[in-house]
């Protein structure tokens, strides 16, 4: 290849040294040019270089990407022969080193779960869910008072929304929040209403939604029969509603988790729900009946449960039969009562918690703020029977009276068990 580089630099010399000798004259004036005959054969051994000059750079040309193919060639071979001793290496390793158990996947985000009514009411049947109350009273529940706030109405009856929040740690924080609207019956919606909220309690994370209203209505109605089975006459099987409202079948199917309930009377201000409510108890298998006079029904009732919007006393003291229990659900606020005084005077009387009680129960306020009882007169409330720290019923003409006003230790209770219950269900 230099040889050849060589000898066409050389040629290209010769033939501008001739070139120029064939026109001299341009150079030097004086000189008179050569004929045409005698410079065209100068010319022709330019010609012959210049092709021997274009064929020489075609072949130099040639030559230097053959070699540069060459060396790519040569390249990409020792980059596979490189490739392949490594893979045999790592090959090798691999079998040298035992084989490492598969990474576990890390656990997805977990995402809010929304437990509606039916399932809610799925996950909490009454005897587990008056077990898991009981838990939560014996073993304790944080529960700062629940916030009560009054909300007026233009035009109708005022409302009232409430806040509970409750925790235990290490467990879950639940907050309910309810609101309780009692003209909500004429346009066609439930009195109560609200959701609950249940949070993991280490990290803080929300981790479901709960149906506030059918939440409420059962723990409710299972705090009731929590105090039954403390207070009621173990033998209790007559059993007297009044009021046929939401709360009138969560409480006949309550009480009848803890005693032998069979006979049910009924009485509501609006005969046609309490008939409602007649046959679809009759249609569980109770003997059910509506009854028109519930002073007359309370004279036989083993258990008066009371569950109404009333602001007035519906239950008389002087009709109870020795060794009745009365259970007081409704009168939510403290210008509200279901008993007279004959009622509390004649009770033993316990309540679900003494802060909310003396806070905004005006079953037993009233009768406090009128001198018919004392605060000592209230026994004991349901923390203190779960924990064997007084006694209940004591004989069995007592007759014992419950005040339910409501508290987030049994929300906590019943939020838990339905989430927990619904997991567990899950496939």
């Amino acid at each position: 290849m230099r040889f050849i580089s060589h000898l066409v630099t050389l040629v290209i010399a010769v033939a501008v040294i001739w070139f120029a000798i064939a026109n001299r004259h341009v150079v030097d004036l004086t000189l008179d040019p050569l004929p045409l005959s005698l410079r065209l054969p100068l010319y022709l051994p330019v010609l012959v270089a210049a092709l021997l000059g274009l064929v020489a750079g075609g072949i130099i040309s040639w030559r230097a990407g053959r070699a540069r193919r060459t060396r790519l060639r040569l390249a990409e071979r020792e980059r596979a022969d490189l490739q392949r001793n490594l893979d045999r290496s790592e090959a090798k390793e691999r079998r040298r080193t035992p084989r490492r158990p598969a990474r576990r996947p890390r656990r997805p985000i977990t995402l809010m779960q929304h437990l509606d009514g039916a399932s809610v009411a799925a996950a909490l049947p009454y005897a587990a869910l008056v077990d898991a109350i009981e838990e939560a009273f014996r073993d304790g529940v944080t529960t700062p008072l629940r916030h009560h706030y009054e909300i007026e109405v233009p035009a109708g009856s005022d409302g009232a929304m409430l806040v509970m929040p409750a925790w235990r740690a290490g467990r879950y924080v639940v907050v309910k929040m309810i609101s309780v609207f009692p003209d909500n019956m004429t346009r066609g919606l439930a009195s109560v209403l609200g959701t609950v909220v249940l949070i993991d309690a280490t990290t803080g994370q929300p981790l479901a939604t709960l149906d506030g209203p059918e939440i409420t209505a059962r723990r409710t109605a299972a705090a009731s029969a929590l105090a039954a089975r403390y207070l009621a006459h173990p033998k209790a099987s007559h059993l007297l509603l009044m009021g046929a409202g939401t709360l009138g079948g969560h409480l006949a199917r309550a009480h009848a988790a803890v005693r032998p309930i069979h006979r049910i009377d009924v009485w509501n201000r609006t005969p046609a729900r309490g008939e409602n409510l007649v046959e679809a108890l009759n249609g569980e298998g109770f003997d059910a009946h509506t009854v028109h006079d519930p002073e007359d029904a309370m004279r036989t009732a083993d258990v008066i449960s009371c569950a109404t919007m009333s602001p007035d006393p519906l239950v008389r003291g002087a009709a109870l039969k020795p060794g009745a229990h009365v259970d007081v659900v409704g009168a939510f606020r403290r210008d509200m009562r279901e008993t007279d005084d004959d009622t509390v005077r004649r009770a033993r009387v316990f309540v679900d918690t003494r802060e909310g009680a003396f806070a905004e129960a005006g079953d037993i306020l009233l009768p406090i703020a009128q001198g018919v009882i004392a605060e000592s007169d209230v026994l004991g409330d349901l923390i203190a029977l779960c924990r064997d720290e007084v006694r209940g019923r004591t004989a069995d003409n007592d007759i014992t009276m419950f005040k339910s006003v409501g508290t987030a230790i049994e929300d906590w209770a019943a939020a838990t068990l339905a989430f927990e219950t619904a997991r567990e269900s899950k496939p």
